[in-house]
C-alpha cells in the first residue's frame, strides 16, 4: 500500500529573477580598422581588391582623408590609414602563396560594401507633403499636424 504526501507552504515560493547579458563579442584590431565608406567607394574598393590583391585595401586606408569614416578602432585616421596600408600591402605579398593573399583581399573588399551601411546612419529617408502624390481635386485632406497628416504623408492612408 502506497502512502500519499500533501506537502504544503506556509510561505510563497520566491524565485529570484535571474538576467542573462548578451554580448557582441568585440572586433579584432584589423576588423575595426575598416573604413566606413560610401557604397561606391565601397565597391570600387571591391573591385580593385579582385583585380589587384591589396590595391583596394590600400586606397580604402587613404579614403578615410577624404570620403570615409575612421571605423570602430579608436586610432583615428592616420592609424586607419597606416593599418589599411600595411594590410594591402600583407594581402599583395601573400597573394603568390595558395592566393591567400587574393581570397583575404577579396573577403576584405566584401567587407568594405558590408560596412557601408555605416557610413552615413542618419541618412534616412524623409517623407514630407510635396513628395506625396497629391489627391485630384474633389479629395480633402486634413491640414492640421495631427496624427491623421503623418499617416497620409506615410501613405498609410487615403482620403475619398
Amino acid at each position: 500500500m502506497m502512502k500519499e504526501m500533501v506537502l504544503t507552504y506556509d510561505q510563497p515560493i520566491v524565485a529570484e529573477a535571474v538576467s542573462i547579458k548578451a554580448e557582441t563579442p568585440k572586433p579584432s584590431q584589423l576588423r575595426a580598422a575598416i573604413p566606413a565608406m560610401h557604397i561606391a567607394a565601397a565597391v570600387t574598393c571591391l573591385v580593385c581588391n579582385i583585380c589587384i590583391p591589396g590595391l583596394g585595401t590600400m586606397v580604402a586606408g587613404f579614403s578615410v582623408f577624404c570620403c570615409a569614416n575612421p571605423g570602430q578602432s579608436g586610432y583615428g585616421k592616420l592609424g586607419t590609414l597606416c593599418i589599411n596600408f600595411w594590410v594591402g600591402v600583407v594581402q599583395l605579398a601573400t597573394c603568390w602563396i595558395f592566393f591567400i593573399g587574393w581570397i583575404w583581399s577579396v573577403l576584405w573588399g566584401i567587407a568594405f560594401v558590408a560596412m557601408a551601411g555605416e557610413y552615413n546612419p542618419d541618412d534616412k529617408a524623409v517623407v514630407t507633403m510635396a513628395s506625396v502624390a497629391q489627391p485630384s481635386s474633389g479629395y480633402t485632406t486634413p491640414t492640421s499636424n495631427s496624427e491623421e497628416v503623418q499617416l497620409y504623408q506615410a501613405g498609410l492612408k487615403t482620403y475619398t
